[in-house]
């Protein structure tokens, strides 16, 4: 069997037993993603899920759309089918060929991101799975998904887990954050298609986390002027901060402004950072 660490399920292959579950974990799988969604599609998602959990490994959701429906039900539909569990991170499947044949590559766009606008108004921030074989055509190799931050869980069956059929829609092989790499297979007694998971958001938000405490033991040591121009250092310094809400990369942008002789209006040089991160 190829190495994999990540397996995606659907209806079709029924109910996911506590035996299956445990002989996945013990296989080295730390990741099952159920599909979930209106009628059939979520018809297995929750029983599905509730075993995944119970054998402690990592539950994600993904969700196929539909063209020529509504997305915010649609999407409505497969969150509730999951509704109270952790599901660690959605997926929107962007792959219909049989709906909406006759619609351009603006319209599919319009509508996946009401889909994943319907995500957002219940603070989920889905990600992309879809194949270049898909995006190139359908979609018109759009980028304003990877413009705004979303990941893609790549489609291409070569067998092999590492990353291939990069580059399409704005994503390069390090946005890639699941790779999809074999159809529907038998493995541990259910059928699933085989995955190599590359990074979780939970790893990000670590990663993020880790970037933040680097740049307060910066701050803390080059220090901060106050409201009287004093300048702060250290712990005093953070405390400053800390105290009025600041955010600590809005500081440092103001910072490097400075340097740079701008004006902390920002003007023309966006670059410098105007991003806010909140650590309270």
């Amino acid at each position: 069997m190829s190495a994999l660490n990540c397996v995606d399920m659907s209806r079709w292959g029924g109910e996911l037993t506590a035996e299956e579950a445990a002989a996945m974990k013990a296989a080295g799988i730390a990741t099952v993603i159920v599909a979930s969604g209106p009628g059939g599609y979520g018809l297995m998602a929750r029983q599905q899920a509730e075993t995944t959990l119970a054998a402690g490994l990592r539950l994600e959701a993904y969700t196929y759309l539909e063209f020529e429906s509504d997305p915010e039900w649609w999407v409505g539909e497969a969150l509730s089918r999951l509704g109270g569990l952790p599901v660690a991170r959605w997926w929107l499947d962007v792959e219909d060929t049989e709906h909406g044949r006759a619609w351009t590559p603006e319209q599919r766009i319009a509508y996946v991101q009401r889909a994943l606008d319907a995500f957002a108004a219940t603070g989920v921030f889905a990600h992309v799975y879809s194949g270049g074989w898909y995006w190139r055509p359908y979609m018109g190799d759009t980028d304003v998904f990877a413009h705004q931050g979303r990941r893609l869980w790549n489609a291409w069956y070569d067998g092999d887990p590492d990353v291939d059929g990069l580059p399409y829609g704005g994503w390069t092989a390090a946005d890639v954050a699941i790779e999809q790499f074999e159809g529907t297979s038998l493995v541990c007694g259910q059928s699933v298609d085989k995955n190599w998971l590359y990074f979780t958001e939970e790893g990000e938000d670590m990663e993020l986390r880790a970037r933040v405490e680097r740049l307060e033991r910066l701050i803390g040591g080059n220090g901060v002027d106050d409201e009287d121009g004093k300048r702060l250092t250290g712990e005093e310094a953070l405390a400053w901060m800390d105290g009025r809400g600041f955010s600590l990369l809005l500081g440092l942008a103001n910072a490097q402004k400075a340097t740079a002789g701008l004006s902390s209006s920002g003007g023309k040089h966006e670059h410098l950072a105007t991003v806010e991160v909140k650590l309270h």
